[in-house]
Formats: C-alpha cells, structure tokens, sequence
C-alpha cells in the first residue's frame, strides 16, 4: 500500500489518494472541518433514506435491518453514467465512540439481506468509514475514507469520477447540510458530546 498523496485542495476540503491492493481503483481520504456537534453528523449518517440529498450518485438508499443504535445494515443504489450498469451494496454498518469520544463510523459490504437485482451490479467491495473528531466548541474535524471495487470493465474516466469528484462532492454537500440550522438541535442521548 502507498503513502497518501494530496490530489485536491478545495473549498475548505483536502482529498488525499493511494494505491490499494484489494483494488484497482485508488484508495480516497477526504479531510475538513465542521460547525456541527457529534449528535448532528451521526444524525446525518443514520438517515440512511436521505442520503440521494448529499451523497454522490446515490439513487436510492434504505435502512435493512437495526440491531442496536451502534450497528445497521444498509442498501445503497449508484447511478453510473451511460454505458455502465447502475451498481448496488449492501453494507454492514458499525459505530463506535472512543474514549477521547472521537465517533467512527465503518461501512464493510457483505453479500446478504437483499438479493441482487437484475440490470444492476453488485458491488464486489465497500469499505468506507466517517470519523468524527471533536474540536473546540461544535467544531468537529471530519474524515472520509473510502476503498471500492466497481465490478467488470470500468473505463478510467468513470474511475476516475469514484476517486476524486464522488467522495470530495459527497463530502462536501454532507457539510453544506449538517450545517444548517435544524441540526443545531439534534441531541442523542447514546452520544457523548466533548463540548456539551
């Protein structure tokens, strides 16, 4: 595996790229700072069906199954430009609050709970994670990392969309959201917030 190369600093967002055996597609880390409290940007991550909003080229996205507040299963409709097929994960979703109460959030694909649908691609791989790192006051740092396989024959220019434009527009709609003023109020009571 590579070191981190910085491939984009925009708009207060920084995207770092890296070779990664399990993929043919470069590994992506998306790097920036939010004026939102823990609560607010897990909120974000749990509204699943929400995610067409803010999310890169996501169709559709629908909650499978919840065990407990810190683990769900996901379902994720892609649409990918013409002439590929759309493609499709499933993802088994873990949080975890650590100590220094920094929020990690991993997404791992697995091949179960939804059937494959005709026409669409399963994705082979999905690891992605979100972590939350709080700062002084409702500043929080937040990292995207995420590793896919597309599946078939993919040609470098719609690679080339999943490596930079998808998790550096994902990212930042996803911060242009939270920040609004209706997530001010969100409090959950199973997250610690460091600054509350």
């Amino acid at each position: 595996m590579s070191n981190w190369e910085e491939i984009k600093d925009k708009d207060g967002l920084k995207v770092f790229s890296r070779s990664n055996p399990k993929s043919n597609i470069n590994e992506v880390k998306v790097i920036t700072t939010m004026n939102a409290s823990l609560s607010a940007l897990v909120y974000m991550v749990k509204r699943v069906e929400k995610q067409p909003d803010w999310a890169y080229s996501t169709a559709k996205a629908y909650v499978v199954r919840v065990y407990n507040n810190f683990h769900w299963v996901t379902y994720t409709l892609s649409d990918v430009p013409w002439p590929l097929s759309d493609r499709d994960c499933v993802t088994d979703v873990k949080m975890v609050q650590h100590p220094d109460s920094s929020i990690t959030i991993s997404s791992v694909s697995i091949d179960s709970l939804v059937d494959e649908v005709d026409g669409v691609v399963r994705l082979p791989m999905v690891k992605a994670t979100w972590t939350f790192i709080p700062m002084e006051k409702r500043k929080t740092k937040v990292v995207f990392q995420i590793l896919v396989k597309l599946g078939g024959m993919v040609p470098a220019w719609i690679a080339n969309l999943f490596i930079e434009d998808g998790p550096f527009t994902t990212v930042k709609n996803f911060r242009a959201e939270v920040q609004k003023e209706y997530y001010k109020s969100i409090h959950y009571d199973f997250i610690k917030e460091k600054n509350r």
